[in-house]
């Protein structure tokens, strides 16, 4: 019976791979409308967050209730700590935004905390190998804007233009 609990645990595991792999691809060539304001992340990284949430702790919950042997607990312990990862995903695909103004943009971060920011407060832009890129302020912070990102090109252009 232990060896069923480590092949669901296992292809729970695969399965969030290759759905958040997917995905990737999927959106990294995915053409946007060239007018939007407000950056955003797809839902559909809102929705592999819950559906990897939902199968990690189901599994795990099904683990403590059904399996009162300690190996299994182990196993749902750490099931609910690849849990978190996954609410995290949900917070970020939430709440994550950058809103593009004329000379300024508002960027808010995973927690809802928004600054704004001016485009000469930017030091450096720097590309990222996978996609997107990195921007760097005056303040010592840096934002990284991946490539999946809804308008991800609109930002691009106008700092292009400026740097």
């Amino acid at each position: 019976m232990e060896v069923v609990g480590i092949i669901i645990t296992g292809l729970s595991i695969l399965i969030s791979i290759y759905i958040v792999s997917t995905l990737s691809v999927k959106l990294r060539f995915q053409e946007y409308d060239k007018t939007l304001t407000n950056l955003t992340l797809p839902s559909s990284i809102f929705v592999t967050g819950l559906i990897g949430f939902i199968l990690c702790t189901s599994v795990a919950l099904c683990l403590i209730f059904f399996k009162q042997e300690e190996e299994h607990l182990f196993i749902a312990i750490l099931l609910f700590l690849i849990s978190i990862l996954y609410v995290w995903l949900m917070m970020y695909s939430l709440n994550w935004r950058i809103i593009i103004k004329k000379d300024s943009f508002t960027f808010r971060n995973s927690l809802r905390i928004s600054k704004e920011y001016s485009y000469s407060d930017i030091v450096k832009i720097k590309r990222i190998k996978i996609g997107g890129f990195r921007l760097y302020l005056k303040n010592g912070k840096n934002i990284a804007v991946d490539f999946y990102v809804k308008g991800i090109d609109n930002l691009w252009d106008i700092l292009k233009m400026r740097f």
